[in-house]
């Protein structure tokens, strides 16, 4: 048992290029424990048109 963590990974603005799998690897004196995240971009988007 390692410990319970959690981790936050932020991402300032995400492109398509930033969609995959992130590794995220926890090592300490009891071992070392691993978790891989998909990670997939979605995005919606409201557009207001005005007219003069």
């Amino acid at each position: 048992m390692v410990g319970k963590w959690t981790c936050t990974m932020t991402m300032k603005n995400p492109t398509l290029q930033d969609q995959g799998v992130y590794k995220v690897v926890a090592t300490n004196k009891n071992g070392t424990h691993s978790v891989e995240q998909n990670y997939v971009l979605s995005c919606t988007a409201n557009e207001v048109f005005k007219t003069q």
